[in-house]
């Protein structure tokens, strides 16, 4: 099918490049106009952050707007034991502290008491060499 040209007082309609407009262009544009943008790919925009969202988990607090993120160091035998026991009891380790903060922020459980000095764990005996003989 020849490409027919779009004509403006007996002269083709050029783009600056020099590329003539054809009625089969216009025919294509308005067929993708109508169609409308295909948004599969397509990234959400919050205007309130200027920022782009990330797909994932919704935030926490209720699902509104950005929850905190805190981090903490804990011994690594404390951490398998709780994650074990998350584990069993079918939660995840991120909603056993948001519950235990929870309860401790409305009163119900109490702070430790900070003017006890943290301890190491105890360190492991020295072992007896065969020539210290008494």
């Amino acid at each position: 099918m020849a490409d027919h040209p779009v004509m403006n007082n007996g002269r083709p309609v050029t783009f600056n490049g020099g590329q003539v407009l054809t009625e089969e262009m216009i025919a294509a544009a308005l067929a993708e106009a109508e169609a409308g943008p295909d948004l599969s790919s397509a990234r959400r925009f919050d205007v309130r952050s200027g920022r782009f969202l990330t797909p994932g988990r919704p935030a926490g607090g209720g699902g509104r707007g950005e929850s905190p993120r805190l981090a903490f160091r804990v011994p690594a035998d404390l951490h398998a034991r709780a994650k074990a026991r998350a584990k069993d009891e079918g939660l995840t380790l991120s909603l056993v502290m948001q519950n235990l903060l929870a309860e401790w922020a409305r009163g119900a459980l109490s702070a430790p008491d900070q003017s006890k000095p943290r301890t190491k764990p105890a360190a492991k005996p020295a072992k007896k060499t065969a020539h210290a003989k008494r």
